[in-house]
């Protein structure tokens, strides 16, 4: 009798199967076949459905397709359909021309829509709404519903926001149109707003326009800063480049910051808030003794500097420590780690010289962005004991210099050449593979291609094949 390759585990894929089926929350998408959801809606059959399932809460419409449902009534029907069901989430929308269910909580609408936004079209209850990339149109005072929390404004959105236009129940309000030169009045911005990421050029805002109410402010240029010393809420600030480049004084900003981001060239003076937890001045100047002038005070969560930079961290409390580079070219020495690091993490454009002295004990996880700069950085102690690997470019894996001590290895794909005896495939946050080595034979289980995978295989250069079906 020929031995079998291979064993497929056909009783655990029902048990999961089954398990899906229990979900209370599941997914749904208009599309030809299921891509990271639980249903799929063909859209040859939409006329035909006559109700949803109970347990879809989201209906996701495929891009490749928004355009072809409005050619007939497939997109109406759908939309006589949700009223009947559990769905609260409706993604991709490709039209106004029909009002919306009154029960949806969250819209986005597809990249090509631009269409007026109507008083009265909106669903009343909605608390998230996404505006597409084509999307530019003025916005009325009452249009918004006054239950909105997250506003998001996609890349073509290129029109002041009158003060009273924004519904008070605003929380989050998201603009990611970088050549936005439009700023805000007194009362352009909600009372009520914590977050806003703003990513326009307007470099001077007034005095009174951000809301003392704001936590988190993403990409806003430094020429705020005045106003943004004065924000008593305020947890997380990335700052980009302002035209006048003038230093920051550090000390100035609020005392509850946690996490700071600097995403451009500049200098930084006076000590650094002692509430930082999360911390990002891998492009900024600055005296590490003047910035960090008690380092007893200090407990940073992460810290991403200049890989190559070699002034010392020794006493500083680092957990988590990300080394980037944006001057330098080739390679040169990595600084020194200092003891009590954890998770050490290399970005993809730093190509460094390891000396091993430089990496502490205490460091048990290593990341790199790419298999070729693990390779080039070309060491790995044999103290850690988990190895991430960002991408897996067609250079082969580096096993040589994976040491014995390393217990698991995540990947975004497989690789035959890895050689470990636990290997996590994590391609996107929908899919999740494990691969255990269990005595010469390898135990595969998870999910792939939207289909669940269980198999035990003799060869590790058989698992591809197997994900791959």
């Amino acid at each position: 009798m020929k031995k079998p390759k291979s064993i497929y585990l056909n009783s655990y894929q029902t048990l999961i199967i089954d398990a899906n089926k229990q979900k209370k929350q599941c997914t749904a998408i208009v599309f030809y076949h299921r891509y990271k959801c639980d249903y799929v809606l063909h859209p040859n059959n939409i006329l035909e459905t006559n109700n949803l399932q109970s347990n879809i809460y989201k209906i996701t419409i495929s891009e490749q397709i928004a355009k072809d449902i409005l050619k007939d009534e497939k997109f109406e029907h759908l939309l006589q359909l949700i009223p009947e069901s559990n769905v609260i989430k409706l993604k991709r929308c490709p039209t106004l021309e029909h009002r919306l269910p009154g029960n949806l909580t969250s819209l986005s609408f597809s990249s090509e829509f631009d269409e007026p936004l109507l008083k009265g079209y909106l669903p009343p209850n909605l608390i998230t709404l996404k505006l597409g990339a084509a999307f530019n149109q003025p916005i009325e005072e009452d249009t918004l519903p006054n239950t909105l929390k997250t506003l998001i404004f996609g890349e073509g959105f290129d029109y002041p926001i009158e003060p009273g236009v924004l519904p008070e129940s605003l929380e989050v309000l998201k603009m990611i149109n970088r050549d936005y030169e439009l700023g805000f009045q007194v009362g352009s911005l909600p009372p009520n707003l914590r977050v806003l990421t703003y990513s326009g050029s307007c470099e001077e805002i007034g005095l009174g326009v951000l809301p003392p109410s704001l936590d988190t402010l993403k990409n806003v240029p430094s020429g705020w800063i005045s106003e943004i010393n004065t924000l008593p809420n305020l947890k997380s600030l990335s700052l980009f480049k302002h035209r006048f480049q003038e230093p920051i004084v550090v000390s100035d900003l609020p005392a509850s910051l946690t996490s700071l981001k600097v995403d451009y060239s500049t200098q930084l003076t006076s000590a650094m808030p002692s509430s930082i937890k999360n911390l990002n001045i891998c492009t900024a100047e600055y005296d590490v003794d003047e910035i960090f002038n008690d380092r007893s005070q200090y407990h940073l969560e992460t810290l991403t500097v200049d890989g190559n930079k070699l002034e010392s961290l020794e006493k500083l409390d680092i957990k988590h420590m990300y080394l980037s580079s944006f001057k330098t070219k080739g390679r040169n020495k990595m600084r020194d780690i200092p003891l009590g690091v954890e998770t050490l993490r290399f970005s993809n454009n730093l190509v460094p010289i390891v000396d091993p002295n430089s990496i502490p004990i205490t460091v048990k996880k290593i990341i790199f962005e790419n298999n070729y700069t693990m390779a080039t950085t070309g060491y790995i102690p044999n103290f850690v004991d988990e190895l991430v690997v960002k991408s897996i470019s067609k250079t082969r894996f580096p096993n040589k210099i994976v040491p014995d001590s390393i217990r698991t290895i995540t990947t975004t794909s497989m690789d035959d050449t890895i050689k470990s005896s636990n290997i996590c495939v994590m391609p996107d946050k929908y899919h999740k593979i494990l691969i255990r080595k269990i005595g010469k034979q390898y135990l595969v289980l998870g999910q792939s291609n939207n289909n669940f995978k269980a198999a035990i295989i003799n060869k590790i250069e058989q698992v591809t094949k197997f994900l791959q079906k």
